[in-house]
């Protein structure tokens, strides 16, 4: 796919805009939350971010996400999570030869996911954790070639869209912003059949 000259400034400010809101979280995380314990409970949130995939292609992915808190002992958290989103990744690919020209749409499309996150409290409301899982999204992909020459001729239009399905796994840190609203950023990698990728998003979840 042809990827442009921007889409690599773009993922940079990114990583840079989920790196800010991580360390914006930690200094909101030193400020005085109420006693109540946090993270322990159902949770749902959304987030948005950047994702880069093989093949040259990236964009945008917005997502709802919700889960479970389980405090294990004082310090450690479990959390099982559920995810579904939408991405903005597309990219196009043109092949010229002597005898046609063909071109490649390809475009990602719904996302679902389950995971299970573990981490740490470093404090009392800032949490660093690991999360591994699975992923599935869907590749909408159209090739159309065209004859030469061409002179009022039909173009030939296939169809090769389909499902992907990925193990994922990453890191991030969250931190309770109050007794109901916490503020995450995270990186995770993914990997399928077809492609891999890498993500940067950043989240606001409301604590039930």
């Amino acid at each position: 796919m042809t990827r442009t000259n921007t889409e690599g400034a773009q993922f940079a400010k990114a990583s840079m805009g989920v790196t800010a809101t991580t360390i914006a979280a930690i200094l909101l995380g030193n400020a005085s939350v109420a006693q109540a314990e946090t993270f322990d409970g159902p949770y749902v949130g959304v987030a948005a971010g950047y994702e880069d995939y093989s093949d040259d292609l990236s964009g945008a992915t917005y997502k709802a996400y919700a889960g479970w808190n389980i405090r294990l002992g004082e310090n450690w958290v479990l959390a099982p999570e559920v995810s579904f989103g939408e991405s903005t990744a597309d990219g196009t690919e043109v092949r010229d030869t002597a005898t046609f020209t063909e071109t490649a749409v390809v475009g990602i499309d719904r996302q679902i996911g389950a995971n299970l996150r573990f981490g740490r409290l470093v404090s009392d409301n800032v949490l660093v954790y690991a999360a591994g899982g699975w992923e599935r999204f869907e590749v909408d992909a159209t090739t159309t070639r065209r004859a030469k020459p061409c002179n009022n001729c039909t173009p030939t239009v296939q169809n090769f869209s389909f499902d992907e399905d990925l193990w994922t796994i990453g890191a991030g840190v969250e931190v309770a912003l109050s007794e109901q609203f916490t503020l995450r950023g995270a990186y995770t990698y993914a990997d399928g059949d077809a492609y891999h990728r890498h993500g940067l998003t950043a989240g606001l979840a409301l604590q039930f």
